[in-house]
């Protein structure tokens, strides 16, 4: 069962521990690269996740550091949140009384994360075989590419952004339920018959 007391880190701070890190990703992009791996089924104590949010500027070697714990809080609430499909799940950007268009970008940063995450973690065209999967990566790839500039502060700009937001949390969960639901297929032996069995 989802936890009650889950609780997505501060923006600022990832912010803080990835430059503290020297690594190029942003607090969204991470994220997003961070949910692209849990999205194939990488558990939090797989560490190869590490070394792509952190462009392998560093290898964790006493995870308990107070450094690395704003990263290691963020895998493991959306580790929690994504696996028990809790519908709580949230994006890492900012919040909504910032800017529009700083919001905008956060939002297709976080998609440009997802997707790489998820070619990093060995997402490969064999498990895409289903036309909603495939719908699916299009929409968040073509939200990843959008340019924001033009965007003003109209009624009409914040709705659609909100309706994108929300579209890509419940994709991500989708998109892990179908990815691990497949592969748990592909991985199941075939039942015999009785006919085989003799």
């Amino acid at each position: 069962m989802p936890r009650d007391n889950l609780q997505l880190p501060i923006l600022q701070q990832v912010d803080e521990t990835l430059r503290q890190l020297k690594a190029l990703s942003d607090a969204s992009q991470a994220h997003g690269l961070m949910c692209g791996f849990i999205c194939l089924g990488q558990r939090p104590e797989q560490m190869s996740w590490w070394e792509v949010v952190t462009d392998h500027c560093v290898t964790p070697t006493t995870l308990d550091d107070v450094v690395y714990q704003p990263l290691l809080a963020l895998y493991g609430y959306s580790w929690e949140c994504i696996t028990q499909m809790n519908f709580e799940f949230q994006l890492l950007i900012p919040a909504d009384d910032r800017d529009l268009l700083e919001r905008a970008k956060a939002l297709g940063s976080w998609c440009q994360g997802f997707m790489t995450g998820l070619g990093m973690a060995g997402l490969t065209h064999a498990d895409i075989d289903a036309q909603e999967l495939r719908d699916a990566l299009l929409h968040i790839s073509e939200i990843s590419k959008v340019d924001y500039e033009h965007l003003d502060s109209s009624e009409g700009d914040e709705q659609a952004l909100t309706e994108l937001y929300e579209y890509i949390r419940f994709a991500v969960l989708n998109l892990y339920a179908d990815f691990n639901a497949a592969k748990k297929h592909k991985s199941t032996p075939p039942r015999q018959t009785d006919k085989e069995k003799h």
